[in-house]
């Protein structure tokens, strides 16, 4: 399958922002609180362990990209990051519709349409 390498680029980038946005910018307004929180330890350490899930789910999306950019031949890394990016904005916006959140409250949505629409743009 033919791959636009310059699109796979960008959604590397893309994604090791989100990677790093997710890591760095949120400790303090989503990881404290959490941690400080008066839950039972299994649900707070569950919870926990998710965000990291997250972490290293962003950083493998990044590398994919990246893998997929650089070799042609890997285009199913993309495909699968391309599917995992539009899963995470359509869960996302459902999210906020079903709980009835202000769109920017949960903005997620918004960096993994920007994702899915790059990593999609490279496959044209």
């Amino acid at each position: 399958m033919e791959t636009n390498a310059l699109w796979l680029w960008v959604a590397a980038g893309l994604s090791l922002f989100t990677f790093a946005l997710h890591s760095f910018a949120t400790r303090h307004d989503i990881v404290q609180p959490l941690l400080e929180a008066d839950l039972h330890r299994v649900s707070k350490y569950t919870h926990y362990y998710c965000w990291h899930m997250v972490t290293i789910t962003l950083f493998a999306m990044a590398v994919f990209y990246a893998v997929a950019a650089q070799f042609p031949s890997a285009w199913e890394l993309a495909a699968v990051s391309t599917g995992l990016a539009m899963a995470f904005a359509l869960w996302s916006i459902a999210l906020v519709v079903w709980k009835r959140q202000k769109m920017f409250e949960l903005p997620q949505w918004t960096l993994f349409i920007v994702i899915s629409a790059a990593g999609a743009m490279g496959f044209i």
